[in-house]
Formats: C-alpha cells, structure tokens, sequence
C-alpha cells in the first residue's frame, strides 16, 4: 500500500508537468481532491518505454567525475542550472532540489495512453554532472479505463544514471543499467511565473478571504492552505524564474488595498504555520482537511517534495517581500515593522531563538501576545494555558534544524511581523505607530509535535 501512495504521488506529479508541457503559460490549478482523481489524465504517448530486456551495462567508476578535483567540494550553486522541467518527444525529466539535500531526477515516458515507465533517482553534484550510483528505481505502471493505477511492476531498485548539461544547453540522460536515455537530449521548458492578476485573485485574495475568527475558521484556514500548494504546483514555482516571481508578488501586492493587506496579513501566518505543522503531524492536524473534504488532495502534496518545493518558493518571496534589495545596516532597518533599533530587535530576537531551541517554555510564555493559536485548532488565552499544552509537546527536529540555522542577523520581515528561522516563530512590535515604547512580543510559534 505505501508503494502504491509513493507511485500515485509521482504520476500525480507528472500529470502536472505534462499538462504544463502541452499548454505552455495557461496552466490551471490540479481539479479534483484525491489522487485518484489526480492520475485520472494520464497522458497518451506513442513512444515505446524501453524493455527490460535492453542490453546491461554497470555504472561508470569514479572517472565519470572527469577532471573534477575529488579533493574539493564542488559548488552547488552550478547544480542550480539543472533545476527545472526538461522534455525530448514524450519523455519529461523533472529535476528539483532535494528536501533533504541532493537532487531528485524523475525520468517519465508514455508508451501508450495505459502505460507508462518512470524512473527516480536521488542525485548528488560531482562539480560537472548529477549522478546516482546504484540507488535508482525504475516502474512500469499500467492504467485502467478511469485513468487510476490498475498495475505496477518495479523493474529494478538498483539503477544507476548521471545527468549532465552539454555546449548547447542540452540535458543529457546516461541511463547505465539498460541504456534507456541512449541518443536523447532534452530541451529546457521556461515555467513562467505568475502573472500580477493571478497571484492577486488566486493567492492573496484566497488567503485573506476568509475571518480568522470566525466559526469554522479552522476549515477555511486549511482550505486555503491546500490551496496556496495547488497553486504554488500549478504554476510549477520549484521550477519558475525566482526574479521574475519576486516582481509579481510585488507588484501583485502594491496594487492591493490596506484593507486587502490587512486581510492577507491577518490569515497568513496562520496558514504558514498549519502547513509546516501538517508536514511534522499530519495525523494531527488533518481533522481540518477532512471536513473540508481536501485531505486526500493535501496528503498527497505533503508525499511529493516538488509540490513542496513549490509551495516553499512562494513562501519565502512572500516573507521577504517587504525587504528592500538596498537595505543596509542601519539601525532603521526594521522601521516597517518596528521603532526599535536593529541591536535591539536582533538581541531580543536571538534571546527568543534560544529559548524555543532550549524548549524554555516557561520564558517563552512570558513574551507571547495571547490570545495565541496552537495546532491542532487549539487557541491558548494566557501563559498558564500555553504552558499546559505545552507539557507534552516538543520541537519537531526539522523545525529545530532550522532555527539552529538562523543566526538572528537582518531577519526576514514584511506586514505580518518578523520572522525566525522559515516562520518557526514571528514577532510583533503591538505598540508599532503609538506614543508608546516599541516593545516585540511572539505572536506565533509553530514546529511543535507530540512527545
């Protein structure tokens, strides 16, 4: 059964791209809220998938490194130039960077409009080319009449393959096991991103379309962050031009009311802090899902990491967009936000670092603004209250891995406060624009699982 979810994940994933591939810039959100319905347009090819059969050949030894020095490690910010959706004929690789480092290539090819073969490797870079020794899986899947899995054949687990880019700009697939990217070089498809008119309408608006205090606010909030990663994956973000997107969102969002920033401000947040707790616990914080009747549809994001690649790009363009590209220095740096000077605002956010990474709940409870939202669907009124949910809790160790990461220097920030780590926790000055001293207090901390 975890294989079958594990195969659904990746044709779900292709479907996306292929959809991509044949209507260029008018893309449309994935319909449906389960995979099944997800797989349910595979696409028809005409190309036969290689054959098991095909002549073997083991992986190349340590010279495929080429004149690349083992001794150094080699730049990862060349491995960039892969990232994205390559295609030859009706072959897609899609190449994204790992959630947990490294790379993954997923290799797919139609052979009829019931049958497809895909292969995955996890990558590494050697300075040159993205290679995978004997870690590759290659599956012959086979579709049924309504477009859902009706058979599955893993060919091999043991498949090795590089992936380099030539004088042209080509991919080229070396496939060491049976040859299969023999005599192919692949194109690189530009991911557009999206327009002004789609990230207002269908972004900011969806998630401050809704009254965070309101009844069934929990369902809505988790409405719209299922619907924030259909977004971010329809429009392919893990691929797109991150310039080009950083643009849009601002222009997207200057060309807003205060009323609709308010609004987006108000329910942002929240719904940053759902999705990272959702990819800590999903069996904790699915409740919300199912009564909005997209759990099927969120789950199987939360398997596919280009989905949450994607949804990740957005999401940090959208906490930074508030930074000015020319800030420096200065002790205004955070005057958006704050009147307190940035030694101030940084020592208090470093203090605040520390306390969350030593589990020092007794101090952070002493510094959060209540009433304030903990997961799942839990609103703590007071320190006493924050520190009996907290009892049993703890931080979940990627959330930890990321505010050890945080060194508390020129912190992200935007309307909706200022960030720690990728949103672990934000900060608010609630006398911002008053006579009074400027003072910071949490206003959310997220990252927090079951012991």
């Amino acid at each position: 059964m975890k294989q079958m979810k594990r195969l659904l994940a990746l044709v779900l994933t292709f479907a996306m791209v292929l959809s991509l591939v044949s209507c260029g810039s008018a893309q449309t959100a994935p319909q449906g809220g389960s995979e099944g319905e997800a797989v349910s347009s595979a696409p028809s090819a005409t190309e036969s998938a290689p054959a098991a059969e095909s002549a073997t050949e083991s992986a190349p030894a340590a010279e495929s490194e080429g004149d690349v020095d083992p001794y150094l490690e080699p730049d990862e910010s060349e491995a960039q130039r892969f990232i994205g959706i390559w295609e030859h004929d009706r072959v897609t690789i899609e190449i994204s960077n790992g959630l947990e480092g490294g790379y993954r290539c997923l290799v797919g090819w139609g052979s009829s409009a019931t049958e497809r073969t895909v292969w995955e490797y996890q990558c590494d870079f050697d300075g040159e080319a993205l290679y995978s020794f004997e870690t590759g899986t290659k599956t012959n899947l086979v579709f049924d009449e309504n477009g859902e899995i009706a058979s599955q054949e893993v060919v091999f687990e043991d498949g090795a393959s590089r992936f380099s880019i030539d004088e042209n700009g080509k991919l080229i697939w070396e496939e060491f096991k049976e040859d299969a990217g023999e005599g192919m070089t692949f194109d690189h498809i530009e991911t557009e991103a999206p327009t002004t008119e789609e990230l207002v309408e269908d972004y900011f608006h969806m998630i401050g379309g809704y009254e965070n205090d309101a009844e069934g606010a929990s369902v809505s909030e988790a409405l719209s962050a299922c619907g924030a990663i259909r977004f971010s994956v329809a429009h392919a973000l893990w691929a797109v031009d991150t310039s080009a997107l950083r643009t849009n969102l601002l222009d997207a969002w200057e060309s807003m009311t205060e009323e609709e920033q308010g609004h987006f401000d108000g329910n942002f947040i929240d719904v940053v802090a759902l999705i990272d707790d959702c990819v800590a616990d999903w069996d904790a914080n699915k409740g919300a899902f199912e009564e909005g009747e997209v759990a099927e549809e969120m789950e199987a994001y939360l398997k596919d990491p280009e989905a949450l690649a994607a949804w990740y790009q957005l999401r940090d363009h959208t906490l930074t967009m508030g930074n000015s590209d020319d800030s420096d220095d200065s002790d205004g740096r955070y005057t958006g936000v704050t009147a307190m000077d940035k030694e101030s605002v940084e020592a208090f956010a470093a203090s605040v670092r520390q306390a969350y990474l030593d589990q020092d709940w007794e101090t952070i409870s002493t510094l959060i603004s209540y009433p304030i939202n903990m997961y799942p669907d839990v609103k703590v009124k007071n320190a006493e209250e924050f520190l009996a949910y907290m009892k049993d809790k703890t931080v979940d160790e990627s959330d930890r891995e990321e505010m050890e990461d945080e060194d508390c220097k020129d912190l992200f920030f935007n309307g909706q406060g200022i960030c720690l780590g990728t949103g672990q926790v934000w900060l608010e000055d609630p006398n911002y624009m008053t006579e009074e001293e400027p003072v910071l207090q949490i206003i959310a901390v997220s990252g927090i699982v079951e012991k």
